[in-house]
């Protein structure tokens, strides 16, 4: 089975979260918040609407799911 590698960027919601996580391959600078989270996660779009990465699996979540999710990434920061 071949395997692909990549580098992931950092996906700490303070990093999402801040103007500097274009700087970390979230696109162009404008950070995230739960409705652009969603844009990402489900759409495959940073927020400011260029596309993520092919490699980047887009998921079906209900909204109590995302926000679990967004509410589990900001766990990380603690």
């Amino acid at each position: 089975m071949h395997m692909l590698t990549m580098d992931a960027p950092d996906i700490r919601w303070s990093t999402l979260a801040s103007e500097a996580g274009g700087e970390h391959g979230h696109g162009d600078g404008r950070p995230y918040d739960l409705a652009t989270f969603r844009q990402a996660v489900v759409g495959g779009e940073h927020p400011g609407g260029e596309p993520l990465s092919d490699l980047m699996p887009r998921w079906q979540l209900s909204d109590r799911d995302l926000a679990a999710l967004a509410e589990y990434l900001q766990s990380l920061d603690q």
